[in-house]
């Protein structure tokens, strides 16, 4: 069976190791059976996040998409997320029962279960290749729509919001 190949691009704007707010992206590229190239996209916004579980979320929606087996690159700067896949450590992570190397629980070990969940049925690599201007033009647009859409959320709830925190 002829696998698509499919190339996700992930960003955020999210700067490890803190917490805090942070805006991210995603966007999945492939050419149709019948040649015609397509993208898809999608983002999100959080108040309280870190990059590796931004980055995790929007792997999971990007793989949400995908509605058969294909071919996937995967780009993201999100150095844990390339060390944990590049060292194999999610292998050893689901056979100690989500536990790292020093028998602690794996931080964002239900994002870690949800992105690889979607990722089986996959052939994937990962890989740090930055998007292409138009794309990087396209996710940011998305990102300023998702923040602003977190914004009115908030001012609905009443809430007070500190974007310089």
């Amino acid at each position: 069976m002829q696998l698509f190949n499919v190339t996700v691009y992930i960003v955020t704007t999210a700067r490890p190791p803190a917490k805090g707010q942070a805006a991210g992206a995603w966007l999945v590229e492939y050419i149709t059976g019948k040649g015609k190239p397509e993208i898809r996209k999608g983002a999100l916004y959080r108040w309280e996040t870190t990059e590796t579980a931004l980055t995790l979320e929007l792997i999971r929606d990007a793989f949400c998409t995908l509605a058969k087996p294909c071919s996937v690159s995967v780009n993201t700067w999100c150095e844990h997320v390339l060390s944990a896949v590049g060292k194999r450590w999610i292998k050893q992570w689901e056979e100690d029962g989500w536990k790292n190397a020093k028998g602690k629980p794996v931080k964002n070990a239900e994002l870690w279960q949800q992105a690889t969940g979607k990722m089986k049925n996959h052939c994937v690599s990962f890989d740090s290749r930055m998007p292409p201007a138009e794309y990087l033009e396209i996710m940011q647009k998305k990102m300023d729509k998702a923040l602003n859409e977190a914004l009115k959320e908030k001012r609905a709830q009443g809430q007070q919001m500190n974007m310089f925190k």
